[in-house]
């Protein structure tokens, strides 16, 4: 098993210290997936403000091993099929 943080940025960058014990690089992306559903879920409206949430999962020692990229707008993508 293997300490894994999950440190946060939504305009201000937090750092996780308690960390996560898991045994896989694989279950750290999918804890990263439900640290990302809690913050859409419980999580201040700063996302419209920043644009960008972004979890950084880090093994113990300082291997990163995912990034998760979440955007919001107010404008519809480019490729947007209608009008």
């Amino acid at each position: 098993m293997s300490r894994y943080y999950f440190h946060t940025r939504n305009g201000a960058t937090s750092m996780d210290t308690v960390g996560v014990e898991l045994d896989t690089d694989e279950q750290a992306r999918a804890e990263a997936l439900t640290v990302l559903g809690e913050f859409l879920r419980f999580g201040p409206p700063d996302l419209w403000k920043a644009g960008v949430f972004t979890i950084v999962v880090e093994r113990e020692g300082g291997a990163v091993t995912a990034v998760l990229n979440t955007t919001a707008s107010r404008e519809k993508p480019e490729d947007w099929p209608w009008e």
